[in-house]
């Protein structure tokens, strides 16, 4: 079955575990806030989005959050940046702040501790591991262990046909136009982290192949080849041959 198929309707409640809570979400990539945003509301809290660190700021400037959720990759002000300037701003010195990344190192973790980060959470990440650092930033007890079971695909099918027609014009841009080292390199960045929470593990791996090598000097000019590999990977998606 393809995935454009299997869309959801979106009907059913969520588990509620973060009900009453008033959460920020700052990601500049669109796929990333719907994701995120149908997660939290999924979960029961109310949500904003913001689409970088100078928008996070003016939200925060009208109005008061329980927990802020930061990428770390954003252009202009990072994740860093941002979370330093929150930090500075009246009465969020102590404002809970998970940080999401797709730098899984210990010493990524330790900066960010260190900046001020109250938790961390690597991409890829599922929803459960989402809610789950969330209960843990703002103490909340449950008195139901299972409630952490999340069966979250039918709520993002749809978002899962959004970011996979979305990605396939990038690579197909990139084909046409091969992209410079640091544009190539954001992009495989994010779209590993991305491709991972909407479950398309195979792209997440081929994404951080191009990205590796970037690293280690090859240029966007001779990773065609796996730039079309990845395209043919999304077309396999798209007819469910994967």
């Amino acid at each position: 079955m393809s995935i454009e198929s299997r869309a959801a309707d979106n009907s059913s409640p969520g588990n509620m575990r973060l009900s009453g809570l008033h959460i920020l979400a700052v990601d500049d990539d669109k796929q990333n806030r719907s994701l995120l945003s149908r997660i939290l509301k999924w979960a029961g809290a109310e949500v904003d989005l913001a689409i970088n660190g100078r928008n996070a700021l003016e939200k925060i400037a009208a109005a008061s959050y329980d927990v802020i959720v930061l990428d770390v990759m954003m252009p202009g002000w990072d994740g860093h940046e941002t979370l330093k300037r929150i930090r500075a701003t009246s009465g969020n010195s102590q404002t809970p702040i998970l940080m999401l990344s797709g730098q899984a190192q210990d010493d990524q973790m330790l900066k960010n501790q260190a900046e001020g980060t109250n938790e961390y959470l690597a991409k890829p990440f599922n929803p459960t591991q989402l809610v789950d650092k969330i209960v843990r930033l703002v103490d909340r007890k449950e008195s139901n262990a299972s409630d952490s079971s999340m069966d979250f695909d039918s709520e993002i099918d749809e978002l899962r046909v959004e970011f996979i027609q979305h990605h396939e014009n990038i690579v197909k841009g990139y084909l046409e136009t091969v992209p410079d080292h640091d544009a190539l390199r954001f992009w495989a960045h994010q779209f590993a982290g991305s491709a991972g929470s909407f479950d398309f593990l195979v792209l997440t791996d081929r994404a951080r192949e191009i990205e590796n090598e970037l690293d280690g000097g090859t240029s966007p000019a001779e990773l065609t080849s796996k730039l079309a590999d990845i395209l043919k990977r999304i077309h396999e998606f798209q007819t469910g041959a994967m």
